[in-house]
């Protein structure tokens, strides 16, 4: 039996009613009411609403069964994807509409995290120190994408900051989730970098390495986190309950020396283009192994452009391989931007778009904001 027809169960027995006597004042039939209760049939989403209604549930119980049966419809791992790629544009929409600076220091930090006020002390002391001390600060991060507090610090450090500023922070993405305990980890870290981009804008730069290790195997490790500056090096606990702050120029240049080491070897988690032909190639070189650039193109879910006005004509592709299948691809993909306005651009600033045809493709036909 499931967790969606153990709870129809539940509230049909709290209820002090019986599948007869629903089925005699409502127009619900008793059999499909029997089997759903049982977990032998899942009848339509309007079926389920019908029978909360009868059952006079409050909406947060009928919200409730409906995510139950939503997640026994499509499996669990689906339905949390949709809820991370919901989460991200809601959070991107948030941060589009100028809110930004409106982000308050009582968001909730403790979902992953048990963090003690010490370690707090020490990373913004951290933080804060490089900032007033460098006229050009240097910051660099491998803490896990979730743990907001680091990046509501440094945009509250950096939002009157006017000079040159390098935050670079080292991602570890797991090489295969779906056979993992956690299928949504790639998923869940991307809506935490993807808003962190919007609201630290060009002083962020996060980049990519793929692992097998997971958040549980992290949780076993020594001291696995690191903020390191061009003065100090902070060593963190996988827990956040504990940290160790070294001031030495030798242990600094140790850990910068490997931190660069590896940060040579990944990947950036987003890259900018200010022309087609640009974006064109970095498609091309991450891409072209899944297909021809007509199958690139139309599945892929995100792009970034910096007010681009995309040029069809042969000529502006001539440079590249299968410049007629990219022709084709664009305007086919056009023919869906075309088909409504794209949001106005604020100040110069880079546009984040979705384009119909590859958010269906990910988010299997549901409706989201946002979408060109």
């Amino acid at each position: 039996m499931s967790e969606f027809s153990e709870y129809c169960r539940h509230l049909l027995a709290n209820s002090g009613s019986n599948v007869y006597q629903i089925a005699n004042h409502s127009s619900l039939d008793r059999t499909s009411i029997q089997r759903m209760i049982r977990g032998e049939r899942l009848p339509s989403r309007k079926f389920v609403k019908d029978f909360c209604s009868y059952l006079r549930i409050n909406p947060i119980q009928q919200e409730e069964v409906l995510k139950l049966y939503d997640i026994e419809k499509i499996g669990k791992t689906e339905y949390l994807k949709r809820c991370y790629i919901k989460d991200l544009i809601e959070r991107l929409s948030f941060l589009e509409n100028d809110n930004s600076d409106t982000l308050s220091g009582s968001e909730d930090f403790s979902n992953a995290f048990s963090v003690t006020p010490c370690v707090e002390n020490k990373i913004f002391f951290t933080l804060q120190k490089e900032l007033e001390t460098n006229t050009n600060p240097e910051i660099l991060l491998n803490v896990p994408t979730s743990y907001r507090y680091v990046f509501f610090v440094l945009k509250k450090l950096f939002s009157q900051f006017s000079g040159h500023a390098d935050i670079k922070h080292l991602i570890t993405l797991n090489s295969n989730p779906s056979n993992s305990l956690h299928p949504c980890q790639n998923l869940e870290i991307m809506s935490d970098v993807l808003p962190t981009i919007q609201l630290l804008k060009d002083i962020y730069h996060p980049s990519y390495l793929y692992s097998n290790i997971t958040c549980d195997d992290e949780k076993l490790m020594v001291m696995p986190y690191y903020i390191i500056t061009s003065q100090n090096v902070l060593i963190i606990s996988s827990d956040f309950k504990s940290a160790v702050l070294y001031h030495s120029w030798d242990i600094v240049k140790e850990y910068r020396d490997e931190f660069y080491r590896i940060f040579q070897m990944a990947k950036p988690f987003m890259e900018y283009a200010d022309n087609p032909i640009c974006i064109m190639k970095a498609l091309e070189k991450n891409y072209m192994d899944f297909g021809l650039p007509s199958h690139t193109l139309e599945f892929h879910p995100c792009l970034f452009f910096m007010n681009v006005h995309f040029n069809s004509e042969k000529d502006s592709f001539s440079e590249l391989p299968n410049a007629a299948e990219y022709i084709d691809a664009l305007q086919k993909m056009y023919k869906v931007v075309a088909a409504s306005p794209p949001p106005p651009q604020k100040n110069e600033e880079h546009g984040f778009f979705l384009f119909r045809r590859g958010t269906k493709y990910v988010l299997s036909n549901r409706k989201m904001f946002w979408t060109v």
